[in-house]
């Protein structure tokens, strides 16, 4: 899920001169997935700094073209660190 494109802005601290110059440490999404009969729950914990509604819904899309998600069945969280 690292962006590979050179000389985006990236977020934080309102700096249009903080851009991307390279990848230091790959960003990293973990999913855990359960199951029991016809009950499912996929949760996505994402290393950014928030999920917009396009994200979710690509996500979901995504997924999709593997197995059926319900927008309730999969939990989308995000976390970031300002030490790294």
């Amino acid at each position: 899920m690292t962006p590979k494109t050179m000389g985006i802005s990236m977020l934080g601290y309102g700096n249009p001169n903080n851009v991307v110059k390279g990848i230091h440490t790959p960003l990293t999404a973990r999913a855990f997935y359960l199951q029991s009969g016809d009950s499912k729950l996929l949760m996505i914990n994402l290393e950014l700094c928030f999920i917009t509604d396009i994200l979710r819904k690509t996500i979901i899309e995504k997924l999709n073209q593997y197995e059926s998600f319900t927008e309730a069945q999969v939990h989308l969280s995000a976390q970031h660190t300002h030490s790294a």
